[in-house]
């Protein structure tokens, strides 16, 4: 199981100020506890490119893995944008993040770029914007959850 999970307003209250959530974070990490998680990904249009990656790992990555006692990975999303674009023929910026809503809801871009990485594994979205829902196409099936 990949698990990936929204860091503003289900982790953090937001990328400027980087109050951890302590409420969520204890629910999420007693849900992932159960499952065996041992690691998770972020998925957060917070952290769209290498600079952002870098605030993250200086200012908060160690923090929130003590925390959620989980290891951390951080998806780059501009580059997974840009992923799904080219395999998609769109053409489209993810400096403009008009373009990046193109994947409405925002759910809708991870699908689209896991099926491009071609991920045939059950994946679970933990967020505080999605609807509960499950997509399911071949071996890959994502499960999204509200917290």
């Amino acid at each position: 199981m990949k698990v990936f999970i929204d860091l503003e307003s289900t982790l953090i209250d937001d990328f400027d100020n980087l109050n951890l959530l302590e409420g969520n974070i204890n629910k999420i990490k007693s849900f992932l506890k159960i499952l065996n998680v041992k690691e998770i990904l972020l998925w957060s249009f917070a952290i769209m490119n290498q600079e952002d990656i870098k605030k993250f790992n200086e200012s908060l990555k160690d923090k929130l893995e003590k925390a959620l006692e989980l290891k951390i990975e951080i998806l780059e999303i501009e580059k997974c944008f840009k992923d799904v674009c080219k395999a998609n023929n769109i053409s489209a910026e993810p400096k403009d993040l008009t373009d990046i809503f193109l994947f409405e809801p925002k759910s809708e871009l991870l699908k689209q770029w896991l099926i491009v990485k071609g991920i045939e594994d059950h994946c679970l979205l933990i967020d505080d914007q999605v609807e509960a829902s499950v997509f399911q196409k071949g071996g890959l099936i994502l499960q999204c959850l509200k917290i």
